[in-house]
C-alpha cells in the first residue's frame, strides 16, 4: 500500500477540454490541503492542520473560480489560486448546521 492515502480530488476545469485547470487534494490522513496545475512538477502545500489536533479536512468543492475546503468543526476556507503572489486563503468561517 502507498504511504498516504488521498481523501480527496476536485478539479477546477475539464482536462481535456482546457489547458488551464488545477487539481486539489486532501491528503495525509485528513490534515493536508495541496493543489498542482498542468506542467508543475511537485504539489504545492496550501494549508496543514495540527495532526494531534481534533480537526480534520473533511469535503472540498471547486466553485466560480474558488476551491472552498471544510473542516470537520465546520471551518470553511476559500481558496484562490490565481494571486500574484500564489495560492491565498480569501476568507474563512465558521458555520453551524441548524
Amino acid at each position: 500500500m502507498a504511504t498516504w492515502f488521498y481523501q480527496k480530488a476536485v478539479l477546477s476545469r475539464s482536462p481535456s477540454k482546457y489547458a488551464d485547470y488545477a487539481v486539489l487534494i486532501i491528503h495525509r490522513d485528513t490534515d493536508w490541503v495541496s493543489f498542482v496545475r498542468p506542467g508543475e512538477s511537485n504539489w504545492q502545500v496550501a494549508s496543514t492542520l495540527d495532526a494531534n489536533g481534533k480537526d480534520r479536512y473533511a469535503d472540498c468543492v471547486y466553485h466560480k473560480g474558488a476551491f472552498y475546503v471544510v473542516t470537520v468543526q465546520g471551518i470553511v476556507e476559500k481558496w484562490d489560486l490565481e494571486g500574484r503572489n500564489g495560492p491565498t486563503k480569501e476568507a474563512s468561517g465558521v458555520y453551524s448546521v441548524g
